[in-house]
């Protein structure tokens, strides 16, 4: 059996900007299900990915994720069929995916995948240390 999922191709937004400096949008079509950047800490599920050939330099990937959060780049990606034990998937990429009829991480690897999220907080000098904690 395949790993590969079918993408969805993301539909060209009337109006939308386009980079003078970008030759050619080429959709993806498929791909492994999920993505992880050097830079980021969840593991994402991809929704739908073009490959953009800019004038003078390399091409990159703009990849979309079901989360809503977009990524680009050239060489901070991973592709995997199944996500690295020790790390999480992303929550909302995976509710959002299932709700739109896509299989469930545990469906697509045959094994439990940990989800999560990340939470952000205020670190500033600005906050009691009991605002601190009643934040975490």
């Amino acid at each position: 059996m395949s790993k590969l999922i079918d993408l969805a191709v993301h539909p060209e937004r009337p109006g939308a900007w386009k980079s003078p400096n970008c030759r050619t949008i080429f959709p993806v079509r498929q791909s492994l299900p999920f993505v992880e950047n050097s830079r980021a800490v969840l593991v994402h599920r991809v929704k739908h990915m073009e490959q953009h050939q800019l004038m003078k330099r390399a091409p990159h990937l703009a990849i979309h994720m079901w989360c809503g959060s977009g990524q680009n780049g050239s060489s901070k990606f991973t592709f995997h069929a199944d996500p690295p034990r020790d790390k999480l998937v992303c929550q909302r990429c995976e509710t959002e995916a299932t709700l739109a009829g896509q299989p469930s991480s545990t469906e697509l690897v045959g094994r439990h995948v940990c989800l999560g999220g990340v939470k952000a907080f205020r670190t500033c000098i600005h906050i009691s240390k009991r605002e601190f904690e009643d934040f975490i």
